[in-house]
């Protein structure tokens, strides 16, 4: 761990080399792979663990052993930062969906030593504003928007994530049945707003699909 891998990161980059040396001898870098677990939900929270590269879910799991999704990560962002600040264990589980890389650092310490630091403490603040909308997103995600919209918006969000993954586990995201996500991408492709090929779905018609992931009505010109 050097003071070059923390001054990548956005939440560290204005701090003096000396901080900086403090702050890595209290961090690692670890590598993860697909499917790999950052933490578990009801396991205690030891370390402030930020995503620095790939791509990371996060989900509660309900006593039928079925997962509900709440979000996905990429970088760089922290993650799981509020069951730190409350003593909390993590309320939900955070896994890998690709090859990545997190720091973890020993937020006792980090606590004693770091959070008196104002830019640290504006970063964090910035991130738990984040987790606000974060939930805003996961209420419209799962109570507000249709199916269709569910899907709309993460083609257009991240159409890369039906090249590596299964349908099941897109539909577990969006919180519907994997029937309904192959319906509403044939839909999708019937109506000429998205073609698939294989496991890759291009966008057709991006104005359409923004009307879709918002649930507005589609006026189709004949």
């Amino acid at each position: 761990m050097t003071i070059e891998d923390l001054k990548n990161v956005y939440l560290f980059k204005h701090l003096s080399d000396e901080t900086l040396r403090d702050l890595a001898s209290i961090s690692t870098i670890r590598e993860y792979e697909p499917g790999q677990v950052l933490f578990f939900e009801g396991e205690k929270a030891e370390n402030l663990y930020i995503l620095l590269e790939g791509k990371l879910k996060v989900y509660k799991t309900t006593f039928k052993g079925i997962e509900i999704f709440i979000h996905q990560f990429g970088p760089v962002s922290m993650i799981g930062e509020l069951a730190n600040f409350e003593k909390i264990p993590y309320p939900a589980t955070a896994e890998f969906m690709t090859e990545g890389k997190a720091l973890a650092i020993n937020f006792k310490v980090f606590e004693e030593k770091f959070l008196k630091n104002p830019d640290i403490l504006l970063s964090i603040l910035k991130s738990l504003s984040n987790k606000i909308r974060m939930l805003n997103h996961f209420i419209d995600s799962t109570v507000v928007l249709s199916a269709e919209a569910r899907v709309a918006k993460l083609i257009l969000e991240s159409p890369e994530i039906f090249e590596i993954l299964k349908h099941n586990q897109i539909a577990s995201f969006l919180n519907i049945t994997p029937e309904t996500l192959s319906r509403v991408l044939s839909k999708l492709k019937d109506k000429k707003i998205i073609s698939i090929e294989g496991k890759k779905i291009q966008i057709k018609d991006r104005e359409k699909l923004r009307k879709v992931s918002k649930d507005e009505p589609l006026i189709f010109v004949k």
